[in-house]
């Protein structure tokens, strides 16, 4: 066989390989998927997020959490004004991230007040503050940015 020869099946070996590697991955992941409600359900858990959550890195962190910690948010005011929607106003920093059904808001994808709330609640209990504490941290930040949800009292 000529040098040319062996050039051109060389570089077409380095090109289809992965192309079909690739293509196999895809087709598998794609019948994996079929069977699999919650693959495009809004009720996805951490591993299966619906496509309006990957608005942004903080986003996807934060609705992570909120399906990760969601008694934590469940006592956490929000401040974005989510008190005043029409149809659904919101009680807690939760209501924001998971609606009462379990299935995931589309709210605060669209919101970087549910999710610095959401980040600086989480980041505060990893690093060992007390959920009351959390709480008056949470007013004192971000009291100027909206009215709060009516989010009862901590107890501890």
């Amino acid at each position: 066989m000529k040098l040319g020869t062996w050039i051109v099946t060389g570089f077409a070996a380095v090109l289809v390989v992965p192309l079909v590697v690739i293509l196999v991955m895809v087709a598998s992941q794609a019948r994996s998927d079929e069977g699999n409600p919650t693959a495009a359900s809004t009720s996805a858990g951490p591993g299966d997020l619906p496509d309006f959550v990957y608005t942004s890195a903080d986003s996807v962190a934060a609705y992570r959490l909120a399906l990760e910690q969601g008694d934590l948010f469940a006592q956490m005011p929000c401040f974005c004004g989510c008190v005043n929607l029409p149809q659904d106003a919101h009680r807690t920093l939760l209501d924001c991230f998971v609606n009462e059904d379990g299935s995931l808001d589309a709210h605060a994808s669209a919101c970087t007040i549910c999710e610095d709330i959401a980040l600086d609640a989480a980041r505060w209990q990893d690093e060992g503050v007390t959920v009351a504490e959390i709480r008056n941290r949470i007013d004192e930040k971000y009291e100027n940015y909206g009215p709060a949800t009516d989010t009862p009292p901590v107890s501890e």
